[in-house]
């Protein structure tokens, strides 16, 4: 199975149990702010192959945005650390970063 199904699969998940009471509502989600939590957890992933940064759009019936990333590691199939968000607009890069896919993976 693909590791973008696997995350995918695990973040749906996610979002449907417990970690949905973690998320954090805004107005607009900033690139800014997500290079800022990537910069912070940059130990994560670089030097360590099994891991790897991505980012979960999904447009939601009520029009709103729900935007998780963080890092996952491939060989435990598993999330170390993620952050998920609600908006009501996502600016101009993250959108285009997912006009094609919901999921993208960042390898380093």
């Amino acid at each position: 199975m693909a590791i973008e199904w696997i995350i995918y699969d695990l973040l749906k998940a996610a979002v449907a149990g417990a970690a949905a009471g973690a998320v954090i509502s805004l107005l607009m989600l900033y690139w800014e702010d997500i290079c800022v939590w990537f910069q912070a957890r940059s130990h994560l992933v670089l030097g360590t192959p099994e891991n790897v940064a991505f980012s979960l759009q999904q447009r939601i019936n009520n029009g709103n945005y729900r935007s998780i990333y963080g890092v996952f590691d491939t060989w435990g199939n598993r999330v170390v650390e993620s952050k998920a968000v609600i908006s009501s607009q996502v600016d101009s890069r993250p959108a285009a970063i997912h006009r094609d896919d919901e999921l993208v993976i960042i390898r380093s």
